[in-house]
């Protein structure tokens, strides 16, 4: 039994080690991981963002996602209601999903069928960083499983730099919305 439970513990220990030294090659192969988001840097910010959401996914051997402008707006209009309107939710304040906010955006035009996930999430100092931010969804099932879905094809990064006062006491920081979808 003693054996077995340190057979466990050293597989654990291993595979997050392994974690974190992939993590860490990401992060040096994207430019930009470790900026602190402000109004001048949300593009490279958010190809930084990009950049290390699709090398979890390559390691993993999933084909690469497409930036779209659309899914890229929807992000960043719900990052900045998040902000404004000091809460922290997937929906939209009027109560609209992110599947609602597609179907009514050109990313739906002429599609027959829709299928979206969003990860979202906020942090102050060096957890406001694009390195900082995927690595917490990576470690998170519910965003790991979104971002390493397979049945996504297009991706939208959506960055605002500032978070919900409630949430951190007016501590700078960064509100992100990814939103990933697929559309036939």
């Amino acid at each position: 039994m003693v054996r077995r439970l340190r057979r466990a513990a050293i597989a654990v220990v291993l595979a997050s080690t392994a974690t974190v030294i992939l993590f860490a090659s990401a992060a040096l192969a994207c430019k930009g991981t470790s900026l602190q988001p402000t109004r001048a840097d949300l593009t490279r910010v958010s190809v930084a963002t990009l950049c290390l959401i699709e090398h979890e996914r390559l390691t993993y051997r999933l084909k690469p996602l497409h930036s779209n402008r659309s899914l890229q707006r929807i992000g960043s209009k719900q990052a900045s209601e998040m902000v404004i309107g000091d809460y922290f939710g997937d929906d939209s304040l009027s109560g609209w999903t992110p599947i609602q906010r597609i179907e009514v955006s050109a990313y739906a035009t002429r599609a027959r069928s829709l299928s979206a996930g969003q990860n979202i999430g906020w942090g102050s100092g060096t957890l406001a960083t694009p390195a900082a931010m995927v690595h917490a969804w990576m470690l998170s099932p519910p965003h790991r499983e979104i971002m390493l879905s397979g049945g996504y094809r297009d991706i939208g990064v959506g960055i605002a730099p500032a978070t919900p006062q409630r949430s951190t006491e007016g501590l700078p920081g960064a509100t992100y919305a990814v939103v990933f979808a697929s559309r036939d």
